[in-house]
């Protein structure tokens, strides 16, 4: 194989990484008593939001019967706005549940009392719910979260935030002096600050209340305290292991979008629970993970001591397989990319691994697998798998709703499986989801003994589901794979359209992975012909709902439309790049001018152009193997450099960027008609000094790389 075909293979490699990296950033967060869905770790359509949301959104009413208008922000974010009084409301809470939780955890020789109760359960719901909706700051834009409350989780954490580590609070308002004094006032009350402040303090209430014996007098009988959880999942709501399931939940929210709190540790890690949601490897996922696992051995140990408070049901299993299924995505991670050079670990898995062993090592009742599979990946699956089964046989010998499964038992398992590199993961998503169907035609389930390639499944399969198993497919570059994830997403548009049933209608999420796997595979024409679909039904939306009256008119309508996002059209993009076709170039220019459009006119003001965008096209032009699509493609890195300098950090050159320039004169050096007099070698230098002169002289922190390197060697050789 020649350089310069390796060095396309490399290319290709490394925009398929940025696109998955750009995708999994906007990852969504599920609420507190559901457990992890397979769609948090799903390649997510970054900016995409449901019409319906923005609908919603458009109806609100405020205090005085006004409608208003929420303002929706560059990222695609519903803004909630909030008012003075809720800011006020939310402080003086939080002050009186400071206030209690201090005297409780300073008494001695605690009177049971029905008052004590009262007041500790009170204060376990506070901490492990609702201070998490008010105050986390991942949580807070879409919540009562506050300008007060951020700022002061920022003064809380243990480490100097970057800018980059900031989070967009949209349209809150700055705070005032008298705010300010209320920042430092909670400062010195709360010594350790961060996102997981609240399941801290729910922790220590909890084992507070196991030391003083309180568990059997019914602090968690949340029958009192009302639910916040849909009518739909009333065994949820009344589940006793609800405030443990929350605690867990808060922990491990690092684990999916990122959060406040940490410190640096000894393993050369920064604790940083705000880096990108697609850098999934680092010390604050597992010191969460570390944190959720204590808490549910707790839960479980309260199970055997308290068996009359505390008992196994469908919301601790999905708690329990929650916390498996992280440390599972975990070491698929560490295991995968051990070995793998410029990977988001690289040299740092071997200090991961001990990280989690020496923050695990000090619990006295360790994690019980066998064998210490507990560190190893298929050790991990064993076990959910073991978890999964005695508790479907649980069900099926009791009858007891109280445990019946949960869709979200199967979907942490295929989540789990599908983000792992071993040979039987499609397999193994394909017979949950095959089992799962069956169940949802007959309501009893299909008989694995008979068929092999079904497993016996006790729930319908939703659409996290069914991205789990698309997430499988995409991870295999074939055509073959990436035809039948096509084929299943049709599947699931017709099965919707057939029932109505909104629990299978596909999302941004199953469109973004299919479009990555035909991306994958180069299948240019099928991807371009999906986000024609994704378009015209949008369009159709957006023309029909100019007016008020008109949009009030189409809730029925909107629940089925997905905005296609940036990531939507970046995987069309490389589609292009990936597919070798004689117009890749003049179809990806294309689409990245209707891009612009799209941005320039607010029909789609996501989809304005980024670096991934334009490093995408300059790759189709400089795989042309021509004078002029070379020289266009030099044209967008100088545009590129331009804009940037102008102040649109969207577009920030790289030495990707670069590189896909290099490629261009790399592949016309030596051909006849089109490199007169070794033009092209002595353009690839200039452009490698160009990378040295912007590192030197701006902002832009641009390397050269061996790529860099070889490519100009291919040139002059």
């Amino acid at each position: 194989m020649s350089r310069y075909c390796q060095v396309c293979r490399s290319l290709s490699s490394w925009s398929q990484r940025r696109l998955l990296g750009q995708a999994a950033s906007s990852i969504k967060a599920s609420s507190l008593h559901r457990g992890i869905s397979v769609m948090d770790i799903m390649p997510a359509v970054n900016t995409s939001i449901h019409i319906s949301s923005l609908c919603q959104q458009r109806r609100t009413l405020s205090s005085s019967g006004q409608q208003t208008t929420s303002k929706l922000n560059i990222k695609g974010n519903i803004v909630q706005p909030i008012s003075e009084a809720q800011r006020r409301a939310a402080q003086l809470e939080l002050d009186r549940m400071n206030e209690s939780t201090s005297r409780l955890l300073h008494m001695t020789d605690v009177p049971v009392s029905d008052s004590i109760v009262n007041e500790t359960r009170v204060a376990l719901n506070y901490w492990s719910r609702r201070w998490y909706m008010h105050f986390h700051p991942g949580f807070g834009r879409a919540a009562k979260g506050s300008q007060l409350s951020l700022q002061a989780l920022r003064q809380w954490d243990r480490h100097d935030n970057t800018d980059n580590n900031m989070i967009d609070v949209g349209s809150l308002t700055a705070t005032t002096e008298l705010q300010n004094e209320e920042i430092k006032t909670n400062t010195e009350q709360l010594q350790q600050g961060g996102g997981d402040h609240g399941a801290r303090q729910a922790e220590r209430l909890l084992d507070w209340s196991i030391e003083n014996k309180l568990i059997p007098h019914g602090i968690f009988d949340l029958s009192k305290e009302g639910s916040y959880i849909k009518s739909a999942d009333q065994h949820l709501a009344s589940s006793p292991n609800l405030t443990c399931a929350n605690i867990v939940q808060t922990y491990l929210l690092p684990c999916e979008f990122g959060g406040f709190g940490g410190s640096n540790d000894n393993y050369g890690f920064r604790n940083d629970a705000t880096l990108s949601k697609h850098f999934i490897a680092n010390a604050s996922y597992v010191r969460a993970l570390a944190d959720a696992t204590r808490v549910m051995k707790k839960m479980k140990q309260l199970h055997s001591t308290n068996p009359d408070q505390l008992f196994p049901d469908t919301l601790s299993i999905v708690t329990e397989l929650n916390v498996w299924s992280k440390r599972a995505i975990l070491l698929s991670e560490i295991q995968s990319k051990d070995s793998v050079a410029g990977s988001n670990v690289g040299s740092n898995c071997s200090n991961l691994l001990e990280l989690l062993k020496s923050l695990e090592q000090d619990d006295e009742d360790s994690i019980s697998v066998g064998y210490d599979n507990k560190y190893t990946l298929q050790g991990c699956l064993d076990h959910m798998e073991t978890i999964l089964h005695d508790a479907e046989n649980r069900y099926t010998s009791t009858n007891d709703d109280r445990i019946r499964p949960s869709v979200d038992w199967y979907n942490h398992i295929i989540g789990a499986w599908a983000r792992s590199d071993l040979g039987d993961a499609m397999e193994k998503t394909t017979q949950f989801l095959y089992g799962m169907e069956k169940y949802a035609e007959t309501e009893v389930g299909a008989d694995s003994s008979t068929d092999s390639d079904i497993r016996r499944c006790w729930a319908k399969p939703n659409t996290i589901t069914y991205n789990g198993v698309l997430f499988s497919l995409a991870r295999d570059q074939g055509r073959g794979r990436a035809k039948v994830a096509q084929e299943m997403l049709n599947s699931m548009k017709e099965r919707y359209q057939q029932t109505k049933d909104e629990s299978i209608r596909p999302d941004d999420v199953s469109y973004g992975t299919v479009l990555h796997a035909l991306a994958q595979a180069g299948m240019a024409q099928e991807a371009e012909s999906i986000l024609d679909s994704l378009e015209d039904d949008y369009n159709a939306f957006i023309d029909q709902s100019e007016s008020d009256e008109q949009s009030l008119m189409l809730e029925s309508v909107v629940e089925s439309v997905v905005v296609p996002g940036l990531t939507i059209y970046n995987s069309v993009l490389n589609a292009w790049a990936n597919s070798f076709q004689r117009n890749a170039a003049e179809r990806s220019e294309s689409l990245l001018n209707r891009m612009k459009v799209l941005h320039q006119t607010g029909r789609n003001s996501g989809v304005d152009p980024d670096m991934i965008s334009l490093s995408t096209v300059m790759k189709c032009h400089s795989q042309s193997k021509s004078k002029e699509g070379t020289e266009r493609a030099e044209e967008l890195l100088n545009q590129a450099i331009a804009m940037y300098h102008q102040g649109n950090w969207k577009v920030k050159p790289d030495s990707i960027m670069f590189n896909c320039a290099l490629l261009g004169w790399a592949s016309i050096s030596g051909v006849e008609g089109q490199d007169q007099g070794g033009m092209a070698a002595e353009r690839a230098e200039l452009l490698l000094h160009k990378m040295k002169s912007l590192r030197e002289d701006s902002s832009l922190d641009i390397h050269q790389d061996t790529q860099s390197f070889n490519i100009v060697l291919d040139c002059v050789s």
